[in-house]
């Protein structure tokens, strides 16, 4: 996969990825990215918008497995966004938008709004929330990756990832968004 040695290569000389995580790229980062629970979780012709893409994932590996919808990539870190234009350019994703910027500035901006966000290793905070609200469809949801950490609001989804005993996704459909951050 093209894409991946690009992402290795870019972590190996400017830590897209941690470092430490290096030699999980394909077996957790990608895997993950591609698991059949989310990439199915959208229909066609969908408007994702991939918050805090760093690296790319899960947004490129979408973009890539399902050509018939849309991934907007957002970041802020300026050597991020440039990594993510030249893997575009690269593999030829005319699927794929690269926007910079954070969430907290987004919601003012856009025209139109995604079917559903998606976000790895991010702390949500209030007006984070509030943007979202801003930029989601009014049916969309949010999806976070990782381990349970304690209750969740009911209507919250959390499907567990293939191959792992951890990890899940966990589906937040916009009225459960308050949950996320005590502020609102």
């Amino acid at each position: 996969m093209e894409y991946g040695g690009l992402l290795r290569d870019a972590t190996d000389r400017m830590g897209i990825v941690s470092r430490g995580d290096r030699e999980r790229l394909f077996t957790r980062h990608i895997k993950e990215s591609l698991a059949r629970e989310l990439v199915n979780l959208v229909g066609s012709s969908a408007r994702i918008l991939d918050v805090g893409a760093g690296g790319g994932l899960p947004g490129i590996p979408i973009a890539i497995v399902r050509p018939e919808v849309a991934v907007t990539l957002l970041e802020s870190r300026n050597s991020k966004v440039a990594f993510l234009e030249r893997v575009k350019l690269a593999i030829g994703l005319g699927n794929a938008y690269v926007r910079a910027g954070r969430m907290e500035e987004l919601s003012g901006s856009v025209t139109g709004r995604w079917d559903c966000a998606i976000a790895r290793a991010v702390a949500w905070n209030g007006a984070m929330v509030r943007a979202l609200r801003g930029c989601i469809a009014e049916n969309g949801f949010l999806v976070r990756f990782g381990a349970p950490q304690g209750p969740v609001p009911d209507g919250v989804k959390i499907v567990p990832l293939e191959d792992s005993n951890e990890r899940a996704l966990h589906v937040w459909p916009a009225e459960t968004w308050d949950a996320l951050t005590n502020t609102k």
